[in-house]
């Protein structure tokens, strides 16, 4: 069976991840009757880190909100480089 893979290329907002994740579920809607996997561009969520780490996802929030895309949509989604924090030993 052949997988149909759509890629996503469009220009960020550094350090604005709240505008950029908007721009990512039109996408992922667009493609989802189409394609069996969509990816995004490394960084997209807030573009190249350059030491803020305020915008690691502490939270989760944005894996989170990949995975309730992926099952709205029934897509699988390459969200990307998301940094998280790491693991206290």
């Amino acid at each position: 069976m052949p997988i149909k893979i759509a890629v996503v290329q469009f220009e960020i907002q550094q350090f604005v991840p709240e505008e950029n994740l908007k721009k990512a579920e039109p996408f992922v809607e667009q493609v989802s009757a189409a394609a069996q996997i969509i990816v995004f561009p490394e960084d997209f969520v807030v573009g190249p880190f350059n030491g803020r780490i305020e915008f690691i996802d502490h939270d989760g929030r944005y894996v989170r909100y990949f995975q309730q895309l992926a099952a709205t949509y029934k897509i699988d989604i390459v969200p990307g480089s998301i940094l998280e924090e790491p693991e206290q030993d």
